[in-house]
């Protein structure tokens, strides 16, 4: 486990969101909106938003 958390705000479009995951190999990232927590983003969940493209 790490102190630093990386999160992704929740208005990130889909590109920015792959640049997240090749840029920081990271599976997952916590998703905010004004400091809260609203959810999780896993590599899964953005291959399934590209392939619905």
């Amino acid at each position: 486990m790490t102190t630093e958390v990386t999160t992704i705000s929740s208005n990130v479009t889909i590109l920015d969101a792959a640049h997240f995951f090749l840029a920081q190999r990271y599976r997952r990232f916590p998703v905010v909106e004004d400091g809260k927590l609203i959810g999780l983003l896993t590599q899964t969940d953005l291959m399934k938003a590209v392939n619905g493209l």
